[in-house]
This record gives structure tokens, C-alpha cells and sequence, in this order.
């Protein structure tokens, strides 16, 4: 995904699946948000922050980005991922392999 710095849309989003690809029920799930910075991953701008449930049966949760989250942040890339616990064979980090891709962009003008 690609966030213009000072921005709070879109929202980082992800679904919970098992080991077979069918989604995980999350529903009363603690769902925690982590993001390092890809050049230098010891920079950990965003780390156990509070995410959400969108639907908790077909899995979907998502990090709702609060006011000030960007806006310090370095253009470039970074690499993100949930902790989802709380449900049954979890905890989850989500994706499983890899990194939810994030982009921070600067804006044009004010």
C-alpha cells in the first residue's frame, strides 16, 4: 500500500488465513500492528500498536492510521505486519511470510 506522509487513509488491511488458506475465525481477537522502516529495520517507527477486527469471520482485520502516525516518518519503504492472539491456533503473524509492503510518499503542497 502507498500512504502520503500526514495522511490516516487508506488503512493497512490483512485476512487471517490457516495453514490451508481458509480464513480464521478472529472474532474477540487482540489484533496489534508493527512496522519497520525496510533500509534500516532496527527503526521501528509503529510497534504493538492497537488494530482492529473488520470482520471476524472471514478474518479481516486492519490498523487505522491515528493523526501524527506519518506524518515523522521517512519517504520509502517499510515492512509491516499483525499479531492477531485470542483465537484458536494462534497467535497469528500476519502474512505468514514476507511483509505487508508500506510506501510512505510525500505530499504535494500543504
Amino acid at each position: 500500500m502507498i500512504i502520503k506522509r500526514g495522511d490516516t487513509f487508506p488503512r493497512v488491511q490483512a485476512k487471517v488465513l490457516d495453514e490451508l488458506g481458509n480464513a480464521v475465525n478472529v472474532t474477540g481477537a487482540t489484533v496489534k500492528f508493527s512496522m519497520r522502516y525496510a533500509r534500516n529495520p532496527s527503526v521501528q517507527p509503529l510497534d504493538g500498536e492497537s488494530g482492529e477486527v473488520a470482520n471476524g469471520p472471514t478474518g479481516d482485520v486492519y490498523y487505522q492510521w491515528l493523526s501524527g502516525d506519518t506524518e515523522p516518518l521517512a519517504l520509502g519503504a517499510y515492512e509491516a505486519e499483525f499479531k492477531v492472539s485470542g483465537v484458536a491456533g494462534g497467535p497469528y503473524r500476519v502474512p505468514t511470510s514476507g511483509y505487508l509492503p508500506v510506501v510512505v510518499e510525500e505530499r504535494v503542497g500543504t
